[in-house]
């Protein structure tokens, strides 16, 4: 069992702990078995990947950005699901063209192999009833009223601790998850009866069996503040729905992204502290520059330290609709120019530290690599970096070792619409010195649902990353080692 130990953060949200999960029920959509890539030359890569002169952001950017992302799951107006997918030619800017990825057979009937009433370790520990909840809140409030603690602003704790379960620790890396109103994930998990209803029980037998796991959390929690005027898809849940992240078995998530700004400032307040009162971790945003790009250090009692870094390098038009933090502003850890993601990669491994960066990069819906991706990968592994994950272009990208360093360049979607994708886990096994060995476990997004890959799709998949991979060596079992001699 793993054991988090550290200071809790003393604010608790009553109005977080009041929110109880409605009900809701509909019919889910139909998945397409094609996926598509839309635009041509704009984001190409070299150069010509930031916008060019004149382009128009508002009616065009996240038109291309989001064609992939949550359209076939938009709700009809007044909240009803099950309205008819929009045709993809509607979002698409420019040609559209068949990408790369080749989907097989699909496979409508998610793995009936579900499991309600999975342990829960000590750590894992869900927010439980809203009277549980409210008794929690109350408990807090009055042990930081004993405490003296009056202060408006509570900073998530960046030490953690916790018990290994081996002399080795292992972690699970995962892609990107929405739980936005109105959207078609959320009403699966309520129709579904919770988590374990959408995520097989072979998948969440890893993610909560290993030592730590991570997400990219691609949405803010907040009721309040109002969408980004201009922008077209736009995200937001209830406090309630960070409960999900302890069913998962999540441990830690990535808030660097170009959705968790989409109910501005207040949208991301709200989430910051929605997240340290569930005592969440994350990374990649903060209320200024300082806490955006702080390190987060989890030591194992082996005396394995992990350290995680997360930054958003995406919406290349200035200025861009997610919003970088600075000394007095609340935003992002925006790195398009990366100076300072390297010096806290060179920071963290000063401290002796296995250095993590999870990254939100690259050009949404195809497996071509943007200039930056390269670039920062080779900038990364010299500051140190010990493994690099991405995300942001909601498809699976190829695998590589920039020098010695493994580099995953997007784990696509996990669970974020309707779609039937190929995507997968990364499992990462660690000791003092480092990475020791890292395996791709293939997976199948589908019907608003994430289940573990069959034995043909994981022979398919697997197949298909090594066609993305040509400097490395992907076993069966998705066992990574690099073709290129290291060191």
């Amino acid at each position: 069992m793993r054991r988090f130990e550290g200071k809790v953060t003393a604010r608790l949200s009553l109005m977080a702990a009041m929110l109880a999960i409605c009900s809701l029920s509909g019919c889910s959509h139909k998945a397409e078995n094609t996926q598509y890539a839309f635009g041509e030359p704009v984001y190409a890569t070299g150069e010509d990947s930031l916008l060019p002169e004149g382009y128009d952001q508002q009616s065009e950017l996240q038109r291309q950005d989001y064609v992939m992302g949550p359209d076939g799951d938009m709700i009809a107006e007044g909240g009803v699901p099950g309205a008819a997918e929009p045709n993809a030619d509607n979002y698409a800017v420019g040609k559209r063209v068949p990408t790369i990825q080749v989907m097989g057979e699909e496979e409508n009937d998610v793995s009936s192999e579900k499991d309600g009433s999975a342990d829960k370790e000590a750590d894992k520990a869900t927010f439980g009833s809203t009277e549980n909840n409210l008794l929690e809140a109350k408990e807090t409030e009055d042990a930081a009223a004993d405490s003296g603690d009056s202060s408006d602003s509570c900073v998530s704790i960046k030490n953690r601790s916790f018990d290994a379960s081996s002399d080795e620790v292992t972690v699970i890396f995962g892609g990107d998850v929405l739980f936005s109103r109105d959207y078609a994930i959320l009403y699966s998990v309520q129709r579904n009866g919770g988590i374990s209803g959408v995520v097989d029980k072979p998948l969440l037998d890893l993610m909560q069996g290993a030592d730590l796991c991570m997400v990219n959390n691609e949405f803010p929690y907040t009721t309040g503040g109002a969408p980004l005027e201009g922008k077209e898809f736009t995200f937001h849940a209830d406090y309630s729905s960070v409960s999900y992240l302890r069913d998962m078995g999540v441990d830690l998530v990535s808030i660097a992204n170009n959705h968790i700004f989409d109910y501005g400032e207040k949208g991301l307040l709200d989430t910051l502290s929605c997240l340290e009162d569930a005592d969440m971790p994350y990374v990649g945003a903060g209320r200024n520059i300082d806490e955006a790009s702080e390190t987060l250090y989890f030591t194992s009692d082996n005396g394995i330290r992990l350290a995680f870094i997360s930054g958003c390098d995406v919406e290349g038009a200035e200025p861009p609709f997610t919003r970088g933090a600075t000394e007095s502003l609340p935003g992002v850890f925006r790195v398009r120019k990366d100076e300072l993601l390297c010096q806290r990669v060179r920071e963290a491994k000063q401290t002796g530290a296995v250095v993590i960066v999870y990254m939100h990069w690259g050009i949404e819906n195809t497996t071509e690599l943007n200039w930056l991706q390269m670039s920062q990968a080779k900038d990364l592994s010299a500051a140190g970096a010990d493994l690099i994950i991405g995300d942001h272009p909601h498809c699976l990208q190829g695998i590589d070792y920039v020098g010695d360093v493994p580099v995953i360049y997007s784990l696509g979607n996990y669970l974020f619409n309707s779609k039937t994708l190929d995507t997968g886990l990364i499992e990462a096994t660690f000791a003092k010195e480092g990475l020791k060995s890292w395996r791709f476990i293939p997976a199948i997004q589908s019907g608003s649902a994430v289940r573990a890959a069959s034995p043909e799709e994981k022979a398919r998949i697997i197949s298909y990353m090594q066609s993305l991979s040509p400097n490395v060596i992907i076993s069966q079992d998705g066992v990574i080692d690099s073709l290129v001699p290291r060191g």
